[in-house]
């Protein structure tokens, strides 16, 4: 079963939270009584961490399960909303009005299948 879970997405997401928690890697490891190695190599999804690592690590940095395992579930709609909520937070109106412009050109350019069709390609393969 372990095969199915993309580690690697996993760490990348908490390393993101983890940064934008205002954590290093030294401080995350002195929470969890872990070494520096251990947070690293869980980041670069070399570790498998246990699912009771994984909840302490998201309570230490305040985000909820979904954004850190959204990669690895197949209904992931609610959860990059949640995400896309949640950046939007701390963005002024002129910073959210940037935002909407981008995510409609982005949309535009999936939908007319320019370059970033390569990216919606890889995305449907992973799921």
């Amino acid at each position: 079963m372990h095969d199915d879970i993309d580690y690697c997405a996993i760490g990348k997401r908490i390393k993101i939270a983890r940064i934008n928690a205002d954590y290093t890697q030294e401080r995350l490891a002195n929470k969890l009584s872990m070494t520096v190695t251990h947070i690293s190599n869980i980041e670069r999804g070399n570790a498998h961490l246990s699912l009771s690592t994984f909840i302490r690590i998201a309570n230490i940095l305040n985000v909820n399960a979904d954004q850190l395992l959204c990669d690895n579930i197949v209904l992931t709609k609610h959860a990059f909303t949640n995400e896309i909520n949640q950046i939007a937070e701390h963005c002024d109106e002129i910073e959210i009005r940037i935002l909407t412009e981008v995510m409609a050109a982005t949309l535009d350019a999936l939908r007319n299948g320019h370059r970033v069709q390569e990216l919606a390609d890889y995305y449907k393969t992973d799921s």
